[in-house]
């Protein structure tokens, strides 16, 4: 029980502003609690919720493209003091300082190499050859648990793939996760690949298309079923081919094999961008397209294959966001009034909802109801309020813990002689001089209406009320 407020003042029944300690339904059904007999009201913006733990987060839908281009691919390796990495083109464009090698060629993660002498300075290898960007084959794998980690968080999104390295290679439409046929489709449309040459324009205008729409000359693709929309796109490499700023004009065409399709919109999903590569590595134009996008970019030494899932499980974290309340019902039974919230402000890890309208509290015990529908779940909650003067101290509550009272000056009606002496009124009839003080819980307006009525006592004198002035006049006051 909140402590008791003076009695001049009124309070309402709120949730305390510490936003971990918002209202969980799935622990606070039937709960009881006592509060001080000043306490008449819910406000509209009285009520922090947490929403529910099963309620699936906002459908996304997102493109997934994997560079398959050679260059993620080993054709050595070495095993130094913390890991071992992967190289390729060694001595190709330089001769010297000679990388040598020793023994027979091995299986590393599914790719033939070689191994580099470990005597092998690393200075010499970093000075002679290139380093791979997928050396442990992760990428596909990584990105095909993304897919199925999307299916699960939001199975009413849709997702679709691209296999790029100097064009597109293969994709998949944008696909329904809705079910194991779709999930498994999109899973299977990725495949490594080693091809020559990397082309962000292809792959990110296609991601375009397939999000926000696009036609051929005889093919018309709609946009995806949903608002939000981005591209998550891995690569190892600086573009080689196209002209990737092109995917930032408001309209852009696109070659996939014969066909040339354009944009039908000039909206551009927001580029989460990963790239493979040690330090030194130029990733500077997918982060600048990440930066114009409004997306995010992230560097994954290659050598460190679970920094991958965990860089993907982090875009997916931001972009998949947590559902939103659809409504909050409070109905306070004992007094038949129903106020509904279809609005809410996220405030940490709550929802601060907006009811319509204010729920009056009655002196003693209050049978509230509360329905909350949230991505698809419902949740109900019966609550027992009890407004109490009693100086007992009530037994202790779970609500306790999640409510509190707020308490100010209430609204006031002052009436009042008018002593100006007019003409009209004698001594015992003068007008009454109305002042209302309010507190209107942020509402624009506050409609009044003072009624006055002609003196109809014993005393009446018979003069005139002045003219223009009905005997029976309402005077409207719009507050804000």
């Amino acid at each position: 029980m909140a402590s008791r407020a003076a009695s001049t003042q009124r309070c309402d029944l709120v949730s305390l502003p510490d936003t971990a300690k918002c209202i969980d339904f799935s622990k606070l059904a039937g709960a009881s609690l006592t509060v001080n007999a000043n306490t008449t009201r819910i406000p509209i913006n009285g009520l922090s919720i947490c929403g529910l733990p099963a309620a699936a987060p906002e459908p996304v839908d997102i493109v997934y493209a994997v560079d398959q281009t050679n260059s993620m691919i080993p054709t050595a390796v070495f095993a130094g003091s913390e890991d071992t990495s992967g190289w390729y083109d060694c001595n190709f464009s330089k001769a010297s300082p000679v990388v040598k090698f020793t023994g027979s060629q091995i299986d590393f993660h599914g790719n033939s190499v070689k191994i580099i002498d470990p005597t092998t300075p690393l200075a010499d290898i970093l000075s002679v050859c290139t380093v791979a960007g997928d050396p442990y084959n992760v990428r596909v794998a990584a990105m095909q648990n993304a897919i199925k980690a999307h299916a699960v968080m939001t199975p009413a999104s849709y997702a679709g793939t691209s296999n790029f390295g100097p064009g597109i290679l293969s994709s998949q439409p944008m696909t329904s996760l809705s079910t194991s046929e779709g999930i498994n489709t999109l899973v299977s449309s990725l495949a490594l690949g080693a091809l020559s040459g990397t082309n962000y324009e292809m792959p990110l205008t296609w991601g375009r298309i397939q999000l926000f729409g696009g036609k051929s000359a005889t093919r018309t693709i709609p946009s995806s079923a949903h608002a939000d929309k981005a591209i998550i796109i891995l690569t190892d490499g600086t573009p080689t081919k196209g002209t990737w700023q092109n995917f930032l004009d408001s309209a852009t065409t696109v070659q996939i094999g014969d066909t040339t399709w354009s944009t039908a919109s000039d909206s551009i999903p927001p580029v989460y961008g990963i790239f493979m590569g040690v330090n030194g590595q130029d990733g500077a134009v997918l982060k600048s397209i990440a930066t114009a996008t409004k997306g995010a970019f992230y560097q994954i030494p290659p050598n460190m294959p679970d920094s991958l899932a965990l860089v993907i499980k982090q875009i997916q974290g931001s972009i998949l966001k947590a559902s939103k309340p659809d409504t909050l019902r409070v109905t306070n039974r004992s007094n038949g009034q129903t106020s509904i919230a279809t609005t809410s402000v996220a405030s940490g890890n709550s929802f601060r909802m907006t009811l319509d309208s204010l729920v009056g509290l009655e002196t003693g015990p209050n049978d509230l109801q509360l329905v909350l529908r949230m991505g698809g779940k419902t949740a109900t909650a019966d609550w027992n309020v009890t407004v109490s003067d009693d100086p007992l101290a009530p037994p202790s509550s779970l609500l306790d813990k999640y409510l509190t009272t707020n308490c100010g000056t209430p609204s006031s009606l002052a009436l009042r002689p008018d002593l100006s002496g007019l003409p009209w009124a004698d001594t015992a009839d003068r007008n009454i001089l109305t002042t209302l003080t309010t507190h209107s819980e942020g509402l624009r307006s506050l409609p009044v209406s003072i009624r006055t009525a002609k003196s109809t006592d014993l005393e009446r004198v018979g003069l005139a009320v002045p003219t223009g002035s009905a005997t029976d006049a309402s005077i409207a006051y719009g507050g804000s």
